[in-house]
Parts: C-alpha cells; structure tokens; sequence
C-alpha cells in the first residue's frame, strides 16, 4: 500500500514539473515577438532569463527552458504537440491526485 502511495506521489511531482515548464513554454510562444526581442536585446543569457522572469511573471525554471528551446519548437505543430502534451499532464494529475485523496 505504501509503495502505491509513493510512486504516486513520485509520478504526481514529476507531472506538475513537467506541467510547469510547458506553461512557461506555452506563455512565450503566446508572446512570441516580446520573447524573441528582450532575447536579442539582452547582453548575457542572465539579462535575458531575469528578462523573461521580469516581463512574463515566469519561474527561474521556466526561463530556462524558453533559453534551451531551439527554433524548430516555435512552428505551428511543435505549439500543438506542448499543447497536447500540457493537457495530457494535467488529466493525468488529475487522476493522480484522486488517488491520494481516496487513500
């Protein structure tokens, strides 16, 4: 019983990490153009995470990321596989965290 409620709670963390760094993924490419400028003008990628951090209310973790993405995610299909993928994450948190409820 308590091996299911830990790798319960093992899975549900690893989902809202996940889902966390997508929602930072999901607010630049919905601010595209604003994202892509405080890059370019930013003097070091730190000026550019605190940037993003300042500008779009974003996570120190979830600057990161937008920094690591490469360009080939910012077409049209890479959006909708983030997106699917962020609304695969939250049923599955979801159903996670009924499971813990009912124990």
């Amino acid at each position: 019983h308590e091996v299911v409620v830990r790798r319960t709670k093992f899975e549900l963390s690893e989902a809202q990490k996940r889902a966390h760094i997508l929602e930072g993924l999901l607010i630049a490419l919905d601010h595209l153009d604003e994202v892509i400028k405080l890059i370019r003008a930013s003097n070091t990628p730190e000026d550019a995470r605190e940037g993003l951090i300042a500008q779009f209310g974003l996570s120190d973790i979830q600057a990161r990321a937008i920094l690591d993405m490469t360009l080939r995610r910012l077409t049209g299909l890479e959006r909708d596989k983030i997106k699917d993928e962020y609304e695969t994450l939250m049923k599955l948190i979801d159903y996670l965290n009924s499971i813990l409820a009912d124990e």
